[in-house]
């Protein structure tokens, strides 16, 4: 509804109440902002304090892996009188007020909107952040809360195991707080990645990979939000020398026997695969 400079209300019905916003500007251009809530009297003796609808939820504004994080986090309410939302942090013990729009004060990393959302920039605190949105109006007050978990930092100590032609087993030291991983990996095109959700252990084998190729690894933790990269390894990954067949050996109509050459190599053999095929209407 837009209003004049002057308003008045005829015949006033509960259909008209609400906030509104007067929006001015000054001799110097600078814009004003102020909010009016407007209730029938029956509507304001009857309300009550401010109603927590559901609670804080979390969506993720940059991507699964990127570091640090954006996300918001919205704290949804139905009351009136208007409400008033702040927001604070708690960091092991320590708690952070946050940044309020109705304080004017706004920075890069952390702000509110009109719609009880907080917005965190580039995030870069680890551990168990709890943020709680308390939700004020003249009839009292409530608070809900929602615990992220952070890593404490990435994965160290990036070493490769055991591998075969098409495989490499990646082993770190993990870092705290951790809900699951992430390896990403390239041979200098596009990056590859791979999901270990629901995973707390220590390794993770990179399968499909072909051999001679040189590999840059890296793994990165996640809690509720994802958490440092580590320092890349680069690998390169031998070819396993072919075996030499011996001789093969008709045991049956159904079977044969195949005998090789096991070759000379320091690569981990483990194991080998027999490949036939028709030809000549005979099985070889």
């Amino acid at each position: 509804m837009h209003l004049e400079t002057d308003s008045v209300f005829s015949e006033f019905t509960a259909s008209v109440e609400g906030v509104y916003t007067c929006n001015t500007r000054d001799s110097d251009g600078l814009q004003q902002l102020l909010f009016i809530g407007i209730y029938t009297t029956d509507s304001y003796q009857n309300s009550f304090g401010p109603v927590l609808t559901d609670n804080v939820t979390v969506e993720l504004l940059s991507s699964h892996v990127h570091y640090p994080p954006s996300f918001s986090l919205h704290c949804p309410t139905t009351s009136y009188p208007p409400t008033t939302v702040f927001w604070s942090l708690d960091v092991a013990g320590n708690n952070i007020q946050l940044p309020n729009y109705s304080s004017k004060i706004i920075t890069d990393k952390l702000a509110t909107n009109y719609n009880n959302s907080l917005t965190v920039n580039n995030l870069t605190f680890s551990g168990r952040l709890t943020f709680t949105c308390t939700v004020t109006n003249s009839r009292g007050s409530m608070n809900a809360s929602r615990t992220l978990l952070v890593p404490s930092g990435p994965p160290t100590d990036l070493s490769v195991g055991a591998s075969g032609s098409n495989e490499v087993i990646v082993i770190w030291t993990p870092p705290e707080n951790v809900l699951g991983y992430t390896m990403a990996y390239t041979t200098g095109g596009p990056t590859g990645f791979k999901f270990f959700d629901d995973y707390i252990g220590d390794n993770a084998t990179l399968m499909d990979v072909i051999a001679g190729e040189k590999y840059s690894i890296t793994m990165q933790a996640f809690g509720d939000l994802p958490g440092p990269i580590s320092n890349p390894i680069t690998i390169t990954l031998r070819a396993v020398p072919a075996p030499s067949i011996s001789s093969v050996t008709t045991l049956s109509s159904t079977s044969i026997d195949v005998q090789w050459i096991i070759p000379n190599t320091t690569d981990i053999i483990t194991g080998f695969q027999v490949s036939y095929a028709p030809r000549n209407n005979q099985c070889i």
